[in-house]
This record gives structure tokens, C-alpha cells and sequence, in this order.
């Protein structure tokens, strides 16, 4: 029995590893996912990013920076090229404006991001030799920055 046990899942972990898998997942130093953490009420600073083929998706919960007490759930979709969507509390923000500048040193992408309530965000990327860095900053109608959080991509 233990042996059928042991070709099952060698099988199962042989065929889950295959070349042609599209996804890779920067893994979170979290017990809990993000929607766990929602639901159980246990939020925690984390972040858990996707990437596939033609998209990154990026899920991340911070604290509020005008509000102890209060958390923010923000999604973060790149799309290669210059297209992004972000979502904030259920809130979209639309793509305004995307720029990208480049240095020896390293190339930066920017994308500046609106909502219908007057906020905006701004979502960068930054990739140099020491690999990449995606960060944000989510502002309100009267410019407070209230959400922010940054990651390292592999």
C-alpha cells in the first residue's frame, strides 16, 4: 500500500513540474492568503504575485496610513507592453498616463492612475541589475497618500 502511495505521488509531483507550466508565484511569508486573512480578520502587511504568460497579477494588503486600524486590499494587474489596471477596496482606477525612462543604471516604468472619486495612484517599475522592484503609492481626493507597498519580483 505504501508503495502505491509513494508512485502516486511521485507521479502527481512529476507531471505538476513540466516545462510548459506558465505560471510562477513569488511566494508570501504568510501562513494565511490575503483572502484568508480577509475573512478570518487576521490582517498582516503581505503581498502574493502571479505571473503568467502575458500578465503580472499582484495582490496586496497594507495598513492605512491615515487611519490606524483600517486595511486596504489592493490588486495590481501589468500587462506586458504599457497597459495596468489597479483595484482598491473594490474601487477601480483607470490608466492615465504610462512612461517609461532608461539609465545605464537601470529602466523605470510609471504608470499614473485615476479614480472617478478624484484619487490616483502610481505604480513603478524598476529593473536593474539587482533584478526587478514593483511598488505603489495610492493618494485620495485631497492628495493623502493612504496606501502603499512595494515588492521584489524574481
Amino acid at each position: 500500500m505504501k508503495k502505491i502511495l509513494l508512485i502516486v505521488a511521485g507521479t502527481m509531483l512529476l507531471t505538476g513540474c513540466n516545462e510548459r507550466s506558465q505560471v510562477t508565484t513569488i511566494p508570501s511569508k504568510n501562513l494565511f492568503t490575503i483572502a484568508e486573512m480577509i475573512s478570518e480578520g487576521k490582517e498582516n502587511i503581505t503581498s502574493e504575485c502571479n505571473k503568467r504568460e502575458f500578465a503580472l497579477n499582484c495582490e496586496f494588503l497594507t495598513p492605512d496610513l491615515t487611519n490606524q486600524g483600517r486595511w486596504h486590499h489592493t490588486k495590481l494587474v501589468l500587462y506586458k507592453g504599457r497597459e495596468a489596471e489597479m483595484v482598491i477596496d473594490g474601487k477601480a482606477f483607470n490608466l492615465a498616463n504610462a512612461d517609461t525612462s532608461a539609465s545605464a543604471e537601470q529602466e523605470a516604468t510609471i504608470f499614473s492612475m485615476n479614480n472617478v472619486d478624484g484619487g490616483r495612484g502610481v505604480i513603478k517599475i524598476v529593473r536593474s541589475d539587482e533584478g526587478k522592484l514593483l511598488s505603489f503609492n495610492v493618494y485620495n481626493y485631497d492628495n493623502k497618500k493612504f496606501a502603499a507597498s512595494s515588492i521584489k519580483l524574481k
